[in-house]
């Protein structure tokens, strides 16, 4: 068994992980954001490849949350992500279907 001191760094880990991967996030929409006069296309799907790619990382961070502390652990961490990213529809999307998160 993890003790709770681990366990408390690993959840900070997570945390850190959350909010990095909704920072990237928006770093690119915005910077995609430039692209759509010059080519909307391009610039949406590459804007959908970086939502798919955070995506799957959202889900296994959700997972690993899930599995430490259920939902009551994923809802507190994804209230940690600064709302300024812009990201919580993606978070809860990928979060769908984990434990009791439902979206």
């Amino acid at each position: 068994m993890i003790s709770n001191n681990k366990t408390s760094e690993r959840i900070e880990i997570l945390i850190s992980k959350l909010i990095l991967v909704s920072k990237n996030l928006d770093d690119i929409e915005k910077s995609l954001i430039d692209q759509l006069d010059n080519d909307e296309e391009t610039a949406h799907h590459f804007l959908d490849k970086a939502v798919d790619a955070a995506s799957i990382e959202y889900r296994l961070i959700g997972i690993e949350l899930n599995d430490t502390g259920g939902f009551e652990l994923m809802q507190l961490c994804y209230y940690k992500v600064p709302v300024e990213y812009d990201c919580g529809s993606v978070i809860e999307m990928a979060w769908n279907g984990i434990g009791t998160w439902r979206f």
